[in-house]
């Protein structure tokens, strides 16, 4: 299945080795051309490709399958072909548009802004081509015995014909109604003011139908009194004429019920009362027009909500399965590299040369600012001797996981492992994809850490944020209640699990503020906390947690909330996300700025650095970096 995909998008599917070994009888391969030069140093295709499927493989598996495979497997199945002068065509004049367009037709321009975002003319032709494949196919499927339906030819009998087939001769005059508002209005006095207004309109506008019954020229009166722009200065006529679009269907109900001659009653639309006197109406009957109609949107071709629904059959009837090559590990033994499957897709095995060459040609360039990132990041850690280890990685990536069910979902694991199912992944993919991030970024951390110089300033202005102007030291201790779901049904829709995680924060809630109210009568917190509190690193001690209590450690508004307890006096419950937090204040002391100055010294030089920092240190590793795309990124 791999051979009809590569010649479907024969564009970036040639035969490249991507690390394939070659037997001692066969011919040595000639070495591909580099892809990136990187401050002089060349990277081939392949390295690049293999980037990109540990990093973003799993991620984009389910849009290459359901999106792409699917959809050339289905044309395949019906006979549909695509060339690729037609996708080259179509991506030319969407070029061309944009250039038009954004660039006033200056494509020296356009080439400047791509230089200016790592992008190329060839590499952004191919990306644009190859996603415009499965629209394409997807065109000539729906194409197939296509009957145009119904509804379209009496959309197009009404856009040209009128509604229900009547276009209409009007003379029109407007009285507008603006009803009076204040920001100290209630509903009430907003809907008597509405009620007066709409009334002396209404009484308005038969003032104006009385003259013209009477005998005065319409036009004249609509000169004279109408509050519409286009209709006064048109004299009641319409500059473009009458059309149904935009006007509410009490007005066209009303409408069609006038004989020609007729002058209407006042009838309230678009923020007013209208006189309407209708001078002839030029009826089309859907049968005698809809054979044209018919040929013509046959012309057109299929439409894109009809592209659409192929897409979505397609797309709800793949399944996507990750094997365990995508992390270059297992496998078929008897398969070289390029060969090895990584995906299946319905069963259909993706070999990892497929994929890889899609990922570059749909996300290369793209992700090029990451990749050049993570080399400045080896190169400068290499220079600097500094590592990290997989211990370190993996402890970083627990965390990152722990976070992101905890904010994300509320600390529930079966939302957490119910997403990832609903995106076709498991947890332990997503943690293999993160640490490979993971890794750069502790990388980067340690060589800010390296370069991260502290001010005098700085130290006193964490003496003040940790301690006050006056200087207090504060110690706590802690009881976290997790919240607990009744049960747990893989069935859920998203809303379901919502109010599921909500339920069980009422009750962690309640729980808590029984805790609070029975220390507050009497009960020993460190018995309780020992009893009661989820928080394992604290539990035993009591709750107590090491050292003085930093609220920077904790969600916002917590260090306010402590910081103004007594000693012995305990916080009402805190919202914890997935938990709730009780604090007990046990000792406050004055500290000097001489005291602490070298402990907070420390931690400021040890402090890890936040997400900003990281990414502006990677970003400024990066600039330094010359970027040179070469051909060899985008052959053809």
């Amino acid at each position: 299945m791999a051979r009809p995909l590569a010649a479907a998008i024969a564009l970036f599917l040639g035969l490249l080795s991507l690390g394939s070994n070659t037997t001692a009888q066969s011919k040595a391969p000639e070495a591909p051309p580099p892809a990136i030069r990187l401050d002089g140093t060349e990277i081939t295709l392949d390295a690049f490709a293999r980037w990109l499927v540990r990093n973003i493989g799993e991620r984009q598996s389910q849009v290459f399958g359901k999106e792409y495979w699917g959809v050339e497997r289905e044309a395949r199945a019906l006979g549909v072909e695509v060339t690729d002068e037609e996708c080259a065509r179509r991506v030319d004049a969407d070029v061309e548009e944009r250039i038009d367009k954004a660039f006033l037709g200056k494509k020296s321009e356009w080439l400047a802004e791509l230089e200016r975002t790592r992008r190329t003319e060839s590499g952004v032709r191919l990306e644009h081509e190859i996603e415009l494949r499965p629209l394409v196919l997807a065109e000539k499927i729906v194409a197939i015995d296509r009957v145009v339906p119904e509804q379209k030819i009496e959309r197009d009998w009404e856009f040209q014909y009128g509604r229900k087939g009547r276009h209409y001769d009007l003379s029109m005059t407007k009285v507008l109604v603006v009803v009076p508002s204040g920001e100290k209005q209630n509903r009430d006095e907003w809907k008597a003011g509405r009620e007066k207004v709409m009334a002396e309109g209404l009484e308005k506008a038969r003032a104006v139908r009385a003259r013209i019954l009477s005998g005065e020229d319409f036009g004249k009166v609509a000169r004279e009194t109408s509050d519409d722009p286009e209709t006064r200065d048109g004299r009641g006529v319409p500059p473009r004429g009458f059309s149904h679009f935009g006007w509410p269907s009490t007005f066209l109900d009303a409408l069609e019920k006038l004989q020609v001659g007729e002058v209407s009653e006042p009838i309230f639309a678009r923020g007013g009362w209208w006189v309407l006197r209708v001078n002839g109406v030029q009826e089309t009957p859907l049968a005698s027009v809809r054979d044209a109609l018919r040929a013509k949107l046959e012309r057109k071709g299929p439409e894109p909500d009809e592209v659409a629904a192929v897409l979505e059959r397609i797309r709800a009837a793949t399944t996507v399965r990750i094997l365990p090559a995508m992390y270059e590990s297992g496998g078929d033994p008897e398969l070289d590299g390029p060969n090895q499957p990584v995906l299946e897709v319905d069963g259909e095995p993706v070999p990892r040369k497929t994929f890889a060459r899609w990922l570059v040609a749909i996300q290369g360039e793209s992700m090029m600012q990451p990749f050049v990132e993570e080399f400045a990041i080896d190169r400068a850690a290499r220079a600097a001797g500094i590592t990290v280890t997989q211990d370190e990685i993996d402890e970083r990536v627990r965390w990152l996981l722990k976070a992101r069910i905890d904010e994300a979902h509320k600390g529930s694991r079966e939302s957490w492992l119910t997403f990832l199912s609903l995106n076709g992944r498991t947890e332990e993919s997503f943690a293999r994809t993160l640490a490979a991030r993971t890794r750069s970024d502790l990388l980067a951390e340690k060589l800010y850490l390296r370069e991260r110089k502290v001010t005098p300033e700085e130290v006193k202005q964490r003496f003040v944020s940790e301690y006050g102007a006056d200087g207090e030291r504060i110690e706590a201790r802690w009881i976290v209640l997790v919240n607990v779901f009744d049960a747990v049904d893989p069935k859920w829709t998203r809303e379901e699990l919502t109010k599921a995680m909500m339920a069980a924060s009422e009750r962690g809630g309640r729980r808590a503020a029984e805790l609070v109210a029975r220390i507050r009568a009497g009960d020993d917190f460190a018995a309780l906390a020992r009893e009661q509190s989820d928080d394992k690193p604290t539990r035993a001690a009591g709750g107590r947690i090491e050292g003085r209590f930093r609220g920077d450690a904790y969600p916002d508004g917590f260090g306010a909330v402590v910081s103004k307890l007594a000693v012995g006096e305990v916080s009402e419950p805190l919202d914890y996300g997935n938990a709730w937090a009780i604090f007990q204040v046990t000792a406050r002391r004055k500290v000097t700025f001489a005291e602490v100055e070298s402990e907070l010294l420390n931690e400021l030089k040890t402090m890890r650095p936040s997400g900003l920092q990281v990414n502006s240190h990677r970003n400024f590793l990066s600039q330094k970096v010359k970027v040179e795309l070469l051909p060899g990124l985008t052959p053809r």
